[in-house]
């Protein structure tokens, strides 16, 4: 998505890039996806909980500072992702959307709200034109398989489609894989904690 968004900003050369949630497991692969592509970062502000407060990430040759995230460190950035949670994007997007920063959400916060573009950038990128300053984008499993879809339904028109998921521990963060990491040292009682039961050799009913 964020080749696409570089046309919103009149100056792709001197971009100031924020991720929220930079050390849970999507903000570590959004940051390899930047070295990795070469994006034209001017600099890079690294947001997350307390306890990675000071904590230093590395992109090439450059060294950043992981800094806790707080309302009034919000500014001054041309866009902001968000791979935290729900309740992190509800609460700072607004603050950050007031200070003109261009929010692009991976959680679930925004993403039926009639006026924010939900966006797989292959198939509608031109829905991006009519952003407020926030940006949703489906889940994971609903955009690997519109990629597969959206040729048929431009072919041959889809209605609809029935989709069952089977998700890794992963998917609720690195809590999910200590939890997994406990049930197979023995240890139970934070696998009942995030799972509501032993998440070890298991499959569970776990939707939203």
């Amino acid at each position: 998505m964020f080749s696409n968004l570089l046309v919103l900003k009149s100056s792709p050369m001197s971009i100031e890039i924020g991720i929220v949630g930079a050390t849970g497991i999507v903000g570590s692969e959004f940051i390899l996806l930047l070295e990795e592509r070469k994006l034209p970062v001017a600099n890079l502000r690294l947001f997350a909980s307390e306890k990675s407060d000071g904590r230093q990430i590395h992109l090439g040759d450059k060294s950043f500072v992981v800094e806790k995230l707080e309302k009034s460190k919000l500014k001054n950035l041309d866009y902001l992702f968000f791979c935290s949670s729900e309740e992190i994007s509800k609460e700072f997007i607004p603050v950050a959307v007031a200070n003109n920063i261009c929010c692009i959400d991976n959680s679930a916060a925004f993403r039926l709200h009639r006026d924010v573009p939900l966006v797989v950038p292959e198939i509608n990128s031109h829905a991006l034109g009519n952003h407020k300053n926030i940006i949703a984008n489906p889940n994971c499993s609903t955009i690997i398989a519109l990629m597969a879809l959206f040729p048929l339904h431009k072919r041959f028109g889809l209605s609809g489609f029935c989709v069952s998921t089977y998700q890794a521990v992963s998917g609720v963060g690195l809590s999910g894989i200590e939890a997994l990491n406990q049930d197979i040292a023995g240890n139970f009682a934070l696998s009942q904690d995030i799972f509501g039961e032993q998440i070890l050799q298991n499959a569970i009913s776990k939707i939203g």
